[in-house]
């Protein structure tokens, strides 16, 4: 840089370079302020200025947007209805088990022996009792046998047990229909007479028996029938005495009833 010539000189003189008027450096960065604010860290929120106001709301992170889906009390509704489902099914098919083998084990079975009578060896009878036992309907494990002696007694069991329950009303529309039909059977000058109630015993249910009459009005036997709303136990009953034994029905019934008996001694 050179200094200006004073008036009338015609050469400037020159003036030293102190390093004052050097070339323009670029600006600095002015100094920190006590009121900056510091600087901002990862997750935090910013710092307003002093002075400047209130920061605006800031979120670290993304709001989380909640899923659509089925709420909790469905699934719980679900869950529960599901479960009741399961045991509906287990129960119907656990129940009618249950009831089958109940039945089972109360459908009647007849000993080797009843009333001082053994079972008889012909087997021309035999054929046609279990024929006629086989024809009962509404019953299932029926069963049938003949039992004789040396005297010229012959007792006709017919055992079985019931479908389906039966109640009091339908066991007493049974043994009408059961008397009606054994009557309208019978052939050979024998007829049925009047059905009379007896005393069901232990067992319980109906008892029923009515008078087999020779066409002369003399009792040639005894037709009884005995149900209770799961089973059938019905005797025919012919003998030469003239008058049968009143027992005879609660003897063999009770008999057939227990199946570990194996022999019933009665009266002969």
């Amino acid at each position: 840089m050179t200094e200006q010539a004073p008036p009338g000189s015609s050469n400037p003189r020159p003036v030293p370079d102190l390093g004052f008027f050097g070339a323009p450096s670029a600006p600095s960065a002015p100094p920190p302020s006590q009121f900056a604010p510091p600087p901002n860290q990862l997750g935090t929120a910013p710092v307003a200025p002093f002075g400047s106001g209130a920061p605006a709301v800031y979120a670290p992170y993304p709001a989380l947007q909640q899923r659509g889906g089925i709420p909790g009390w469905a699934i719980a509704l679900i869950a529960v209805a599901a479960s009741l489902f399961v045991v509906m099914v287990l129960a119907a098919i656990a129940i009618p088990v249950f009831l089958n083998q109940r039945a089972k084990a109360a459908t009647p079975h007849i000993p080797q022996q009843l009333f001082g009578m053994s079972r008889s060896s012909d087997q021309v009878l035999n054929q046609k009792v279990e024929e006629q036992a086989a024809s009962g309907p509404g019953q299932r494990g029926r069963e049938g046998a003949v039992f004789v002696d040396g005297r010229g007694r012959y007792l006709f069991v017919y055992t079985g047990a019931f479908i389906t329950s039966k109640t009091d009303a339908a066991l007493t529309a049974y043994s009408r229909g059961f008397f009606a039909g054994f009557d309208s059977s019978l052939s050979n000058g024998v007829g049925l007479g009047p059905v009379e109630p007896r005393k069901p015993g232990r067992l319980g249910g109906q008892v029923n028996c009515a008078p087999l009459l020779a066409t002369s009005g003399s009792s040639t036997g005894e037709v009884c029938l005995a149900v209770t709303a799961t089973t059938s136990v019905s005797t025919v009953y012919t003998s030469p005495l003239p008058q049968p034994d009143p027992t005879l029905i609660t003897t063999v019934r009770e008999a057939v009833m227990d199946r570990t008996s194996q022999t019933v001694m009665g009266r002969s």
